[in-house]
């Protein structure tokens, strides 16, 4: 039986120096798609072993990576996701380990950075053979199959880029996913992860205490958000995915009751429930109280959550489990709207009144450095915050602000001048580069270089900051959290 090796990278690989700010556990969560594309290649007879590289280094700082590869045999193939930009550096010095260790044994890439910059990667980084562009499902089959027997050839496999003699070459994007091809997948089972129970820790809004699952909703999206690589203008180029497609409510709910059959206490959801829709919302919690699926879900709301939802999901999930998402990004109603949220402060504090009386625990999300945010708007996000921990009770609150980073894709990527930004970073090797040093912010130069982007009048974020840390103070730092 041919086997293929699934690596999850760490942002930063073991043999790296690195400080406590630089700890794994913001970065084990492995892409929902490699769980599907595991089973997948399971199911057709391939032997599937699969490494939290990340996870592994938590549990013990000093495992060996290549200690582990030399005790297994060698594999047909081996997979390395460079999902998130956050894994840029990771994800090649984890490809590289591997080719050191079997020489004759090709590397693929996939996932949402190695799609928009598989030509780059591929010029560049002679340790990857592959990368599969968008949605990988029907290309990865098709090029375990072309290793294991010889056909298909690989220019017909789907979606994939390749070097050959020397040459990148680039197949169409001859396969984006369906509904019924998202509903055949099981992203459920982690048989294949070793240490897959220490994971199930992992995954939850409640770090070590609750056992999670990160499950997948869906994938694209209706929205063009211009901080976001994920939006449906990037989906469209990387995958030709044109707007939102949604697994089956019934399939949905089937996996949750799953999950709570197997112990699991909270799933988290790669989308807003209500992008479907109220009805597609309504579905998938009421198919959990038919199931009888006690199961907290963390959610990320797009937008804000309307009251009929809220009611909903405290009637199906169990309030202490769950963990909603918040992202009002800015005190500032304008700032708000040019960031793509569109809801007033009142209803935003509306909404949190009802999660308070619900007794669902929230999170709520502010950013420093979006396009819009200044010194003079930035006092009403302070005030802002300070309304949220009166009207929010404080066991209930997590609140934060922090600096985004420039996403791949994302329309302040693509289109800087129109969001008034300059970019600082070219290419895929500004976000390699990136990923190679430590997060420290000084002053507001260091974090315009460590974020990759600075606007054409640049506020001084390094004071901004300040504030909110003082602000922590103020409100406590259990409830009000500050990260560089």
């Amino acid at each position: 039986m041919p086997s293929v090796l699934y690596i999850h990278p760490a942002k930063l690989p073991g043999w790296v120096k690195r400080d406590g700010r630089e700890a794994f556990a913001s970065y084990q969560v492995m892409p929902v798609g490699a769980i599907g594309l595991a089973n997948m290649l399971l199911q057709a007879g391939f032997a599937v072993t699969g490494l939290n590289y990340a996870m592994e280094l938590d549990i013990n700082p000093q495992f060996d990576l290549q200690t582990w590869l030399r005790r297994r045999e060698v594999p047909l193939l081996v997979m390395v996701d460079l999902h998130w930009l956050e894994h840029s550096f990771g994800a090649l010095e984890v490809a590289r380990v591997c080719r050191g260790a079997f020489p004759d044994t090709p590397v693929v890439l996939g996932g949402m950075t190695a799609s928009l910059y598989a030509g780059e990667i591929l010029e560049e980084f002679p340790q990857v053979q592959f990368v599969i562009r968008g949605d990988a499902e029907v290309g990865l089959n098709e090029l375990a199959w072309h290793l294991a027997v010889g056909e298909p050839r690989l220019p017909q496999v789907a979606n994939l880029s390749f070097r050959q003699d020397g040459e990148v070459h680039h197949n169409p994007l001859s396969y984006t996913a369906s509904t019924a091809d998202l509903d055949s997948l099981d992203f459920v089972e982690l048989g294949f992860l070793e240490h897959c129970e220490s994971y199930r820790l992992r995954q939850s809004s409640q770090y070590g205490v609750l056992r999670g699952h990160w499950l997948c909703v869906g994938r694209g999206c209706t929205l063009d958000c211009c901080w976001c690589g994920g939006g449906r203008a990037a989906q469209e180029h990387i995958a030709g995915r044109h707007g939102l497609v949604l697994r089956s409510p019934n399939r949905l709910a089937q996996d949750m009751r799953r999950l709570a059959d197997e112990g699991v206490q909270q799933a988290a959801l790669t989308h807003d429930l209500a992008l479907g829709g109220p009805q597609y919302a309504e579905r998938v919690l009421t198919g959990m109280r038919q199931d009888g699926a006690r199961l907290g879900l963390w959610h990320q709301q797009f937008q804000l959550p309307s009251a009929e939802f809220l009611d909903a999901l405290a009637a199906s999930a169990p309030p202490e489990a769950c963990l909603l998402e918040l992202s009002p990004l800015s005190g500032n109603e304008a700032v708000r709207r040019r960031n793509g949220k569109f809801f007033s402060n009142a209803e935003f504090l509306k909404a949190l009144r009802r999660c308070g009386e619900l007794e669902l625990p929230v999170f709520v999300y502010f950013s420093l450095n979006l396009p819009g945010e200044s010194e003079h708007t930035y006092p009403e996000t302070l005030a802002l915050a300070r309304r949220v921990r009166e009207v929010c009770p404080v066991h209930l609150l997590r609140m934060s602000n922090m600096y985004h980073t420039i996403d791949p894709g994302s329309p302040m990527a693509t289109d800087p001048a129109k969001h008034g930004l300059r970019l600082k970073w070219d290419g895929f090797v500004g976000y390699y580069r990136y990923c190679q040093q430590p997060v420290e912010v000084e002053d507001t130069r260091a974090a315009t270089d460590l974020r990759g982007f600075e606007a054409v009048e640049q506020p001084p974020l390094a004071e901004m900051f300040d504030q909110w840390v003082d602000l922590c103070d103020e409100l406590g730092e259990d409830t009000c959290l500050h990260f560089p």
